[in-house]
């Protein structure tokens, strides 16, 4: 690299036998600036963008883009404050999770976030890894992956 990219560090990659996981912590530290940058390598088989597209009407697929929009121009900071039906989140432990937790998600991710989408019909489930990026695991517009 030249010396214009000092700034830019190497990720951090934690895999264990097919597995990807989180090297420290879950969730960033107080103070984090930074802005999504989501992730859909891991998404359940069932849950996956190919069947949001071919179950839902389009309004999902539209409420699905725009959410991603607007959570992509907030920072952690702004997300962690904002209401959850709103552009937050809300935190789901993974033995809420009643259809199953992929196998390359490993152990030590212990929370899920939830980002609702289309009013409240659609909801976006997944992780954020130690960096800014979130792992998206399921895209729920039947909404049975957890309940309330």
């Amino acid at each position: 690299m030249g010396k214009g990219n000092k700034h830019i560090k190497n990720p951090v990659v934690n895999m264990r036998a097919g597995m990807v996981g989180l090297s420290n912590s879950q969730y960033a530290n107080a103070g984090d600036t930074g802005t999504p940058v989501f992730c859909f390598k891991h998404v359940h088989k069932n849950y996956n963008l190919g069947r949001c597209c071919d179950e839902s009407s389009p309004r999902y697929i539209k409420g699905l883009l725009k959410k991603l929009e607007v959570i992509s121009q907030n920072t952690w900071d702004q997300i962690q404050l904002a209401p959850r039906k709103g552009s937050g989140t809300e935190k789901i432990s993974r033995n809420s999770i009643s259809v199953g937790v992929p196998s390359t998600i490993s152990p030590d991710v212990k929370d899920f976030l939830s980002f609702y989408f289309s009013g409240d019909k659609g909801r976006l489930i997944g992780y954020r890894g130690k960096d800014t990026v979130f792992h998206v695991v399921y895209i729920d517009t039947k909404l049975n992956v957890y309940s309330h």
